[in-house]
């Protein structure tokens, strides 16, 4: 008697397909998931790294324009400088060929003659010319109050840090004794006149430098927002602001995910020039346990 054997698959030889096709399908999704993980956490990686590039490339970028020795730190967390928009050299003797009109210290002065190159010269934001919104009369508090006027200074040491102290003849400009309103800056007869509130600058440079300000700059980490965050055009003042007092202007956020943030400041010496270097720590929520640092430093310029 001849049998026929019924067409199709028996129970265990489907389980074993199943099971077999299982163990494929666990191999290439191990194979697939890891690199398309890895991908996953390049891109986060990269994009904290560009995050805290970018913001240290702009710290970096602008404290090269700080007036000399008026970058200051606040617990690590904030730096604060006066922004420089142009500088030259003064006229400190009287030209016996020509009529000329040098700087005086320290008499009663409002007015002298630039020397070589003025880069800049018709950006400059003075009393007497509306391209800032410059307003009269031109004074030392108006420059130090604003961004409509730009402020003349010369000789600025730093010194005393704090302008509570009782010092005679401060060359601080945050404590505004050597600071003046520019109210014309002429660039045809290449002069600059100004107005200082107490009459005349305190101390002459001794290499007949002025530099001219614009705004204060400052760059705050707070670390409970965790944000880095810039602020410009606001009032200079003698006390730094810091994360609990912030400047009193709406700030714009450079960098998010802050979770560690330290900002130093070597003032340098004669021979060398002064060093900020800011130190910033990244952290995604989606990888709690990876942080991100960078470090950079920054020389700075330090001679009056």
């Amino acid at each position: 008697m001849n049998y026929k054997y019924p067409r199709g698959f028996r129970l265990i030889e489907l389980i074993a397909v199943i099971v077999i096709s299982g163990i494929i399908a666990a191999f290439a999704g191990l194979n697939i998931s890891r690199p398309i993980q890895g991908f996953a956490d390049t891109a986060r990686r990269g994009g904290l790294v560009d995050e805290a590039d970018t913001a240290l490339n702009r710290i970096t970028r602008e404290v090269r324009l700080a007036l000399p020795n008026s970058v200051r730190i606040d617990g690590g967390l904030a730096l604060e400088f006066l922004r420089t928009r142009s500088g030259g050299r003064y006229r400190a003797l009287i030209d016996p060929g020509m009529g000329s009109n040098p700087l005086d210290f320290p008499p009663v002065d409002s007015e002298f003659d630039v020397l070589g190159r003025l880069n800049e010269f018709g950006q400059i934001c003075a009393g007497g010319s509306p391209n800032c919104g410059g307003v009269t009369p031109t004074s030392t508090a108006a420059c130090m109050a604003g961004t409509a006027i730009d402020c003349l200074v010369i000789f600025n040491t730093g010194q005393p840090a704090d302008c509570a102290l009782p010092v005679v003849g401060k060359t601080n400009a945050y404590c505004a004794e050597n600071v003046a309103g520019i109210e014309i800056a002429d660039p045809v007869l290449r002069t600059i006149r100004f107005v200082h509130d107490l009459g005349a600058f305190p101390f002459p440079s001794p290499n007949q430098r002025f530099h001219v300000i614009d705004t204060p700059v400052s760059y705050i980490c707070n670390l409970g927002s965790g944000t880095l965050t810039r602020y410009d055009g606001y009032p200079i003042v003698a006390v730094q602001p810091t994360v609990a007092a912030p400047p009193p202007v709406t700030g714009r956020v450079l960098a998010e995910n802050l979770v560690a943030c330290n900002i130093e400041y070597d003032a340098g010496t004669a021979t060398r020039a002064a060093l900020v270097s800011v130190t910033l720590t990244l952290r995604d929520s989606a990888a709690p346990n990876e942080n991100m640092r960078l470090f950079q430093q920054t020389h700075v310029p330090n001679i009056p």
